[in-house]
């Protein structure tokens, strides 16, 4: 076999390989950002009428199953209570901004999970609530809620 054919079977090789890279990279971006926008538009539909009125039992119900038993459930209502008493009751919503993150591992364990912070106006003043979530079994569930805002 003469040396150019070996050259061009190795750059052939190369080439091929970087195809297939990029097509891959490409594919996982596409259903990266698929996923982000479906987590978006979940915490935008969800979270506006929790907000409303600090429906605790709204949450409870996108929340991890964890969340219902024991001091976890008791918990949630003294957030709940405190966030309701420090903001008052929501009156504008104003969206969320955030990203998903999927990971594997060498055992094929996906875990895909967001992060986002949603911004609105309550009685009180400017809010903001971070939620991170995680996709189980195809349904996105929260499983830690925060607030922070200027009012004092």
């Amino acid at each position: 076999m003469s040396k150019s054919i070996c050259v061009r079977k190795v750059v052939y090789i190369a080439v091929s390989c970087l195809l297939l890279v990029v097509v891959g990279g490409i594919f996982v971006f596409g259903r990266v950002l698929a996923l982000d926008r479906e987590c978006r538009d979940f915490v935008d539909s969800m979270l506006p009428p929790i907000l409303r009125t600090w429906d605790e039992d709204a949450f409870l119900n996108e929340a991890l199953p964890e969340f219902l038993v024991g001091e976890r459930r008791a918990k949630v209502s003294e957030l709940f209570d405190q966030f309701a008493e420090s903001l008052g009751p929501m009156k504008s919503y104003n969206g969320a901004t955030g990203q998903v993150q999927v990971s594997a591992t060498t055992q094929q364990i996906r875990r895909t999970i967001g992060v986002y912070v949603a911004t609105a106006t309550f009685e009180k003043g400017l809010g903001r609530v971070t939620l991170r979530l995680i996709k189980q079994d195809d349904r996105w569930r929260v499983y830690n809620i925060r607030t922070d805002s200027d009012v004092p």
